[in-house]
């Protein structure tokens, strides 16, 4: 008998206690659930149609270019100025150079060097964002993915344009090299563990004839002056054929030629316009 009280005292307490939990939980959901329907319901309200809504990117920006581009003064000088090929011929630095233009059947094909005369615009221009101290990245891309042999035997022709900037303190004497010397033997060697960094630039640009130094500092901050003087260049005095690419990358980068190619191929007309 007394275990039988006992027992039901204990279901009687551990009910009570079970609805005070109960009360406490219900308490605690609806102290946090009532301001957060409110909330949203005050939301909700203020919410404006979203039909209202305008993308503000959704524009005509060939109207907005041709406004602006009417607005610039033609006065203002450029960003940046080349600094070197001293020549002002700068369309050449876009053509494909061949040995079959003017019959040097011995030349090496396999060579970068620019130095034959121009047959046909590019059909794949490599715009290669380099530094100016990357001398063997550059050597190294002229005898891998960016050898032309690579790509000529599928028919295609390339022309590799590595950008630079200038040094915080160039030397100006080493511009005699490219003033006086011309690079007719092409058997010349040049010790690259000599010798300032210019004048290594400068026997680099003699020999390759692929770069394009601009007169702001090579540095991170001017990255992307890099780009847009890049653009800028090949605008100005690249001709390209109806089916050329232009294709900008660092120098820290490895292309594959045959998957390259493989992409260009099944771009159609549509996609490429």
């Amino acid at each position: 008998m007394r275990l039988h009280i006992i027992s039901c005292l204990f279901s009687y307490a551990s009910c009570r206690l079970r609805s005070r939990k109960c009360r406490l939980l219900f308490i605690i959901i609806s102290s946090i659930s009532w301001p957060l329907a409110s909330w949203l319901l005050i939301t909700l309200c203020l919410q404006e149609d979203y039909q209202l809504f305008h993308y503000p990117p959704n524009v005509n920006l060939y109207q907005i270019y041709e406004k602006e581009k009417s607005q610039i003064n033609v006065n203002i000088p450029p960003l940046w100025k080349i600094i070197f090929p001293l020549s002002s011929n700068y369309t050449e630095y876009c053509l494909v150079r061949s040995h079959k233009c003017n019959n040097h059947k011995n030349s090496n094909r396999n060579s970068s060097s620019l130095l034959w005369s121009p047959c046909r615009t590019a059909d794949i221009i490599f715009v290669i964002r380099s530094h100016i101290m990357n001398f063997d990245q550059r050597d190294a891309i002229r005898q891998t993915w960016g050898n032309r042999q690579c790509y000529e035997n599928f028919g295609f022709f390339i022309r590799i344009l590595f950008i630079l900037g200038k040094q915080t303190s160039n030397n100006n004497n080493a511009r005699k090299y490219l003033l006086k010397d011309s690079i007719q033997n092409q058997n010349l060697y040049f010790d690259h563990s000599s010798g300032s960094t210019l004048e290594k630039l400068h026997y680099e640009q003699l020999v390759h004839r692929d770069i394009i130094q601009f007169d702001f500092t090579d540095s991170n901050s001017n990255l992307v002056n890099k780009w847009i003087a890049s653009i800028d260049f090949i605008v100005k005095y690249c001709s390209t054929n109806e089916n050329s690419f232009t294709l900008l990358i660092d120098d820290d980068y490895f292309i594959h030629p045959i998957n390259l190619l493989q992409l260009l191929k099944r771009i159609t007309p549509t996609q490429y316009r």
